[in-house]
């Protein structure tokens, strides 16, 4: 098809045309007689107006040949060279191929005074009158196809310059947009910083240390926001690319330890070796349960306990891989129930909160959410979730064996991206977002039973029995 289309507006009529001239072979009547030179010749004559789109010049040039060769065989006959060598002419002329179009009038002109000095039918006044008036007809078409085509490459060129100035006006203006706003806001951030770090040494009171670390918390997500869209302004990337996870999540854990030294809440993070990269929807979710695990710590723990907030990768044991985000602190209430927000939240990608409490007043809130490996990089089997120097040797085999399941990519060791595994915020889960709901809240019971349990015996993790039944609850919910 594109043979036919050609690189021109007005190449597919052209072609169109070329190829309707040359069919009329077909028609009754086309041979006059039936000598097989003859016969040879006409079929050459209608080859030619297939090749005149594509060659004119050398159609023209062969048209002019064959047609001396035709008037001196055979006089007396239509000879139908000179058709094709006036449309040869005409394509000629949409090109604007103003000396080759010319080339092949002249060769007009030469048939017609061969036929004229043979007495051939083409010859004399009504042959050049009949001639004359098909080469100009031809000539004119040519002329405006190639006027038409003038004109609308030319209008391509003015919208492709327009569409370039309007993109350099709006990259200025997007410039000067990020400039202005970044001096606006990060000057206030800054100056807020002050303030808190400021009212931190001189109070004393517990209540009001803790509000200050809020206070921290939400400006530094403040700054923190502001940089990440700056950074998209200023290099135009977009909301939906990937994110560099390692770096991301140990700066965040920065800033969530320096946010709360803002309070003096003593808070410890540690975040072990991740993926290198994440998409952009895991890392929404990521930050917020953070933030809000942070921001737990800083209001129920002790006062001048330590606390701690770890961030992992691990399996489960049904081989699925898991980003785990783990808060520790000592609590002088007794938290008995999930945090809402953050069951939530982690339910919306197939995830689960859990709270455990032992006897120490010690409360770990862990948040589990699955992820799968979206592109796999060496096959060595050492896996992200594993420690470093551990390998797995079928881990290609329990990735597929997993992967109908939404577990890991098999082989993901080397792996550099990892997304959620699912979203309920697509259609085909909201349907069960209510049932979902339903059974978290008929599990609650069981979720007290099984903290208090955990609390008797000491440890701080439950049952394996009774993580699988709180693993069944969740799939079947």
């Amino acid at each position: 098809m594109s043979l036919i289309r050609g690189p021109r507006f007005v190449d597919l009529p052209i072609r169109l045309l070329a190829l309707i001239m040359g069919l009329t072979v077909l028609i009754p009547g086309s041979f006059e007689i039936d000598e097989p030179r003859y016969v040879m010749l006409i079929i050459v004559a209608y080859a030619l107006f297939f090749l005149a789109p594509f060659m004119p010049l050398v159609a023209g040039l062969l048209s002019t040949g064959l047609s001396m060769i035709f008037v001196m065989s055979y006089p007396d006959l239509e000879n139908m060279f000179p058709e094709v060598l006036i449309f040869a002419a005409a394509v000629l002329l949409s090109h604007r191929r103003w000396t080759a179009a010319v080339i092949a009038t002249l060769g007009l002109a030469a048939y017609l005074a061969t036929c004229t000095e043979l007495g051939a039918y083409d010859g004399g006044l009504a042959g050049f009158i009949d001639l004359g008036f098909g080469w100009l007809t031809y000539s004119l078409l040519g002329l405006a196809a190639g006027l038409v085509e003038a004109r609308i490459r030319r209008e391509i060129t003015r919208r492709e310059r327009a569409a370039v100035e309007h993109q350099q006006d709006v990259e200025s203006m997007r410039a000067r947009f990020t400039s202005d706003m970044h001096d606006t806001l990060s000057n206030s951030l800054a100056t807020e910083t002050a303030i808190i770090r400021t009212m931190a040494r001189t109070t004393g009171s517990p209540e009001s240390e803790r509000l200050l670390a809020e206070l921290s918390l939400v400006n530094a997500e403040a700054t923190k926001r502001l940089r990440h869209l700056v950074s998209s302004l200023s290099s135009g990337e977009t909301q939906g690319q990937r994110i560099r996870l390692h770096t991301e999540m140990r700066q965040l854990a920065a800033m969530l330890e320096s946010g709360c030294a803002a309070g003096s809440i003593r808070l410890s993070t540690h975040v072990t070796e991740l993926p290198t990269y994440a998409s952009a929807a895991l890392g929404q979710h990521y930050r917020a349960i953070l933030l809000e695990l942070a921001t737990n710590v800083i209001r129920y723990s002790t006062p001048g306990a330590p606390a701690a907030l770890d961030v992992e990768m691990r399996r489960n044991s049904d081989g699925r891989t898991e980003l785990v985000c783990r808060s520790t602190n000592e609590t002088e209430t007794e938290l008995s129930e999930t945090p809402r927000s953050l069951s939530r939240r982690a339910r919306r990608v197939g995830g689960a909160c859990r709270v455990i409490a032992d006897e120490g007043h010690r409360v770990i809130v862990e948040v589990v959410l699955p992820v799968r490996y979206v592109t796999a990089g060496t096959d060595d089997g050492t896996s992200p979730a594993r420690g470093p120097g551990q390998h797995t040797e079928g881990g290609a085999q329990r990735g597929a064996a997993a992967g109908g399941e939404g577990g890991a990519a098999g082989g993901e060791g080397g792996a550099d991206e990892i997304d959620v595994l699912c979203s309920h915020d697509d259609p085909m889960h909201q349907d069960t977002s209510d049932a979902h709901r339903a059974g978290a809240s008929a599990n609650t019971d069981d979720t007290r039973k099984s903290a208090g349990a955990a609390a008797a015996s000491g440890g701080s993790e439950l049952p394996e029995s009774e993580r699988s039944a709180r693993r069944e609850n969740r799939i079947e919910a």
